[in-house]
């Protein structure tokens, strides 16, 4: 997996899995559910770049995304018959030092169902906001919510402890309205702002995986590791780094722990890579 310099970066087996039969913990026919997922650091270069990986794709996750930015996403997703939701994240850097919002697309129509949360976590003004939306695909109620968690600018530790709060909140979410006896298809995508080994996304995991939720991702190798491609790049006065940040997150009651279809990561012009990943839902 190491292609850090490379324009786009591969992670796993490419082909075309729709409608066929796979094995392991998901089996039977399937139908290949593909989200384009990218923090756009508030450009318009990088926004742009997912709009068009979004055609061919059933849902686009955007954070950081400005108030003129929304205003044209709206009307674009309008053009196209797209259901956009979006979430104002307490996460202050666009003109006019105002907030910047989270946005979940469903492709497929313009008769999803959208809502947000607007607090995750207990405290109220810090990142921790998710927007979804709902719709049927292949039969199957599909739920897409976009999230942006409190970054490491806090203290370390108090940060850390206030993202567990908020993916404990999304386990919780996905839990009470997606499994249980509906067994419906949920993905949570975006910008987690931790790292692989930190406990908060433990809750979002399957045991599996070394955690306590869920879902599984595909940006790692097979079996229980999480380690894959870093999406987030820095350098400067906030020091230089290279992290896996940015997730996409299946349910495994309708897609396999492992084996997925490969994942796409390339930069943009953002500091954080732009993430497509496709799951092999179950149909039945």
């Amino acid at each position: 997996m190491a292609c850090l310099l490379a324009t786009s970066c591969i992670v796993g087996q490419e082909g075309d899995y729709e409608d066929e039969d796979i094995t392991g913990e998901v089996s039977g026919p399937t139908a290949r559910f593909t989200v384009v997922q990218h923090n756009i650091e508030k450009k318009d270069g990088p926004l742009n770049t997912a709009l068009e990986a979004g055609k061919t794709a059933n849902a686009i996750t955007l954070q950081e995304v400005c108030p003129n930015q929304l205003a044209s996403l709206v009307t674009t997703a309008q053009a196209r018959g797209w259901t956009l939701s979006s979430a104002v994240v307490p996460h202050a850097g666009c003109p006019g030092d105002v907030n910047p919002s989270v946005v979940a697309i469903w492709t497929g129509g313009s008769n999803g169902e959208i809502s947000k949360v607007d607090q995750l976590g207990s405290t109220p003004m810090v990142p921790g906001q998710a927007a979804c939306v709902a719709f049927n695909f292949k039969k199957v109620r599909t739920h897409v919510c976009s999230v942006k968690l409190i970054s490491t600018a806090k203290p370390d530790g108090a940060a850390e402890m206030i993202r567990r709060t908020q993916t404990d909140a999304l386990k919780k979410l996905a839990r009470d309205n997606w499994f249980g006896g509906r067994d419906e298809l949920g993905v949570i995508a975006g910008d987690f702002n931790a790292n692989v080994d930190q406990k908060s996304v433990d809750s979002l995991y399957a045991p599996q995986i070394g955690g306590n939720g869920d879902f599984t991702e595909y940006n790692r190798g097979n079996g229980n590791t999480r380690v894959g491609q870093p999406t987030a790049h820095a350098t400067g006065d906030i020091g230089d780094y290279a992290k896996k940040i940015d997730y996409v997150f299946f349910s495994t009651n309708r897609a396999s722990i492992n084996n997925g279809p490969s994942v796409s990561i390339t930069p943009t012009g953002s500091d954080h890579d732009m993430v497509i990943s496709s799951a092999l839902m179950a149909r039945k």
